[in-house]
């Protein structure tokens, strides 16, 4: 599991996070308890925070990164579907960001959101 230090800052990770060998969490990184980052998966804080709730689930070849000043905040049991790009957003709890969906600095997501398939947000 690529987890790697930068800039003087380690990812936290729970223990009971799952996450799939060639996935990468890089930097300013919080994971919380039984949330899952799948194959391919790049979350990146170099530049900002990214904090994933509880039981969440970044899905395939997703892509999560961060401007300063835009952190990037995802909810408790929050769907990421493949190949999204979330950038510097925050994302309520119980939401599904469907399927190669971006979602730029600065967006917010309500929970118990459903963001469609392909959208641009």
């Amino acid at each position: 599991m690529p987890v790697y230090l930068f800039m003087g800052k380690k990812p936290q990770l729970h223990p009971s996070v799952f996450v799939a060998p060639n996935a990468t969490i890089i930097g300013n990184v919080r994971v919380a308890r039984d949330a899952s980052i799948w194959f391919g998966a790049v979350i990146r804080g170099d530049l900002e925070l990214i904090e994933i709730g509880e039981r969440t689930n970044i899905q395939d070849n997703v892509t999560i990164h961060a401007d300063p000043g835009n952190p990037c905040r995802i909810g408790d049991d929050v769907v990421v579907g493949h190949n999204s790009v979330l950038h510097g957003c925050i994302i309520g709890s119980s939401t599904v960001i469907g399927m190669g969906s971006i979602i730029l600095n600065g967006a917010k997501i309500g929970s118990g959101s459903i963001v469609g398939a392909g959208s641009l947000v």
